[in-house]
């Protein structure tokens, strides 16, 4: 009815017009609004910034919206919402760099400070949000650096574990592309753009932003059919040699899965042995056997020296 949302706009004025009420609602927004990463006029620093109108929706239809926060019900309440924040300066209004040059996603202050519910609006955020995640991350990075650096002197299986753990993720990061390549280029071939995580390295992405969607299909474009009969009698020549040549095919599938053992056993390193890694401080000193074997080597170079005097005095 009528009254009750005029009660509840009278409910959300009353919360939004204390600075706890505003603080709670951009902790929220600061997690819910899709962002997107950039750098700012100096290009020394990223940004995060975000479009009007996903500020706007993101107020109305919002998930997992705070119990303490009345929602936001009407477009004119979410614009002014944006219009307070703005005021208390939570994000400024910005503009993208338009000069030859600009580094992508560079953005700068916009000279006229409003706000706007429409998708070319552009905010950047001042506010950082809850502080206890980045906090915790300071605290782990403070004791992790000091850590690592002395990690030749961590207990050898904690070294082992760690070695195993790095090769395990390179592993998984090949795997990841190959499978990735085989399937654009399976898709390619039958006229369509198909990727896995099509925005994986876009780097003006954050993090989960980076793995959404997790595929996309598009119709490729046009005047590529050569292309495509080219790679396809290559694959196919290709297939024929692997099948007539079981023997070789087999041997490379063995290289590969030694080449994998290899380097989880670590034998691709530096072939220097463990008593000589141990032994690398402490000076060496000769024995008496190799003492007595350059004395002989050293008297048999002065005797051959003299008898070839000889020969040049005769």
């Amino acid at each position: 009815s009528a009254s009750a949302a005029a009660a509840r706009g009278d409910e959300a004025e009353s919360v939004y017009d204390t600075e706890a009420g505003l603080k709670e609602l951009a902790v929220y927004l600061r997690k819910s609004v899709r962002v997107r990463m950039g750098m700012d006029e100096s290009q020394l620093k990223r940004i995060e910034y975000f479009r009007g109108n996903r500020f706007v929706k993101t107020l109305m239809e919002g998930p997992n919206w705070p119990k303490k926060l009345p929602r936001v019900t009407t477009e004119e309440q979410a614009l002014q919402l944006g219009h307070e924040l703005l005021k208390k300066h939570y994000f400024v209004r910005s503009e993208k760099l338009a000069e030859q040059g600009a580094m992508k996603g560079a953005m700068r202050p916009h000279p006229k400070q409003e706000f706007l519910g429409e998708k070319d609006a552009y905010y950047t955020w001042v506010f950082e949000g809850s502080r206890g995640w980045l906090n915790a991350m300071s605290a782990l990075l403070v004791v992790g650096v000091p850590l690592f650096c002395l990690y030749p002197l961590w207990p050898m299986p904690l070294r082992v574990g760690v070695w195993y753990l790095s090769v395990t993720i390179l592993i998984a990061i090949f795997s990841l592309l190959t499978v990735r390549f085989t399937l654009f280029l399976g898709g390619w071939l039958l006229g369509y753009d198909f990727w896995l995580l099509p925005r994986l390295f876009d780097e003006t992405l954050g993090v989960y932003e980076s793995f959404t969607p997790v595929i996309s299909l598009e119709k490729a474009a046009d005047g590529q059919g050569y292309y495509r009969l080219a790679l396809l009698v290559a694959l196919v020549a290709g297939g024929y040699w692997v099948y007539t040549q079981p023997t070789e095919f087999d041997s490379f599938v063995a290289a590969q899965r030694q080449f994998v053992a290899d380097i989880y056993e670590g034998n691709l390193l530096a072939d220097v042995s463990q008593e000589s890694k141990d032994n690398i401080d402490k000076p060496k000193t000769p024995s008496v056997e190799d003492l007595l074997r350059e004395l002989e080597e050293e008297e048999g170079e002065e005797g051959g020296a003299g008898a070839d005097d000889g020969a040049v005095g005769r």
